[in-house]
């Protein structure tokens, strides 16, 4: 295992081109990397007009983690992907497992540059051992990609070096300690790392499938299917008599207070007299002037 090395390609998902699904990538070396490693395996896709760039893996069992495209690659591989990010203008968004340190370091992308933190100036990368994820080996797909499965349930899965036992292990978890295997929390599966799997471990398969009749079957490597999530329906909570009784309350009509018309109300202001005409005498009462 030591001579491998892993590395990390970011993407962005996948997207629907008809009838293929392509891995999207953005403008780094991730294209130029994966298009290298795969060789005829992996074509481009390209779209007009689009600012990211698309490829398709004509292989099953690749599958991106958190975004990134986990490989397990050979040094002479991993000195390509380099001599590949060297060439790029700016940020490779392609990285390296390191493993003295337990860290992903972005490849350089200049001639004299090197291998780059992304934490020293804030950039993104990996937020996982690569242990964790489901990777695969370029320089092996072609007597790799593919999983040993009993009729018990019982799985051996082989990604380049590293041998991962699923299944119905429970019962069989000492012969598989005794074996070198090693039980892994993350993906609750068995492991074991070396070239060549035990054949302790290939005949604990091979009997479990002699047992019930049928030989092991060779599968495409798959992720184990996990069974769907059925909705439980929450208990029905009553209200209290008080909370029933503002609930109540909510629900009752208001009642409308009809409004009284307003009473006009009339400026008044007093006018001032004065007697108009002629004057007349005190006894007389003959009207005199003219």
């Amino acid at each position: 295992m030591s001579d491998f090395h892993f590395i990390a390609v970011l993407t962005y998902g996948k997207e629907k081109h008809g009838d293929q699904l392509d891995f999207k990538l953005g403008q780094g070396a991730g294209m130029n990397v994966l298009l290298t490693l795969f060789g005829n395996q992996a074509r481009e896709f390209v779209v007009p007009h689009a600012s990211y760039r698309y490829i398709n893996l004509n292989m099953k069992g690749v599958s991106a983690y958190r975004n990134y495209l986990v490989l397990n690659v050979t040094p002479d591989e991993k000195a390509q992907v380099e001599a590949i990010c060297r060439k790029h203008g700016s940020y490779t968004w392609v990285y390296l497992w390191e493993n003295d340190t337990r860290r992903w370091l972005e490849f350089p992308s200049a001639p004299q540059a090197h291998y780059i933190d992304p934490a020293s100036y804030g950039g993104s990368c990996p937020k996982f051992s690569p242990t964790h994820a489901k990777f695969v080996t370029p320089s092996k797909l072609t007597d790799d990609a593919s999983e040993i499965s009993s009729a018990s349930g019982l799985t051996v899965t082989q990604s380049g070096d590293w041998w991962w036992i699923a299944g119905d292990t429970y019962p069989q978890r000492e012969a598989l300690r005794d074996a070198g295997a090693h039980w892994s929390k993350s993906r609750r599966e068995w492991y074991y790392k070396g070239h060549d799997l035990p054949q302790s471990i290939r005949d604990l398969a091979a009997s479990q499938a002699t047992s019930s009749g049928e030989p092991p079957k060779m599968l495409p490597a798959v992720l184990p299917t996990l069974p769907p999530i059925v909705p439980v329906p929450l208990p029905e909570v009553k209200p209290d008599n008080v909370q029933y009784a503002i609930e109540r309350m909510k629900d009752a009509p208001k009642a409308v207070t009809p409004k009284l018309p307003r009473e006009r109300k009339c400026n008044t202001a007093s006018i001032a007299q004065e007697y108009i005409g002629g004057n007349y005498s005190a006894g007389g009462g003959s009207k005199q002037g003219g």
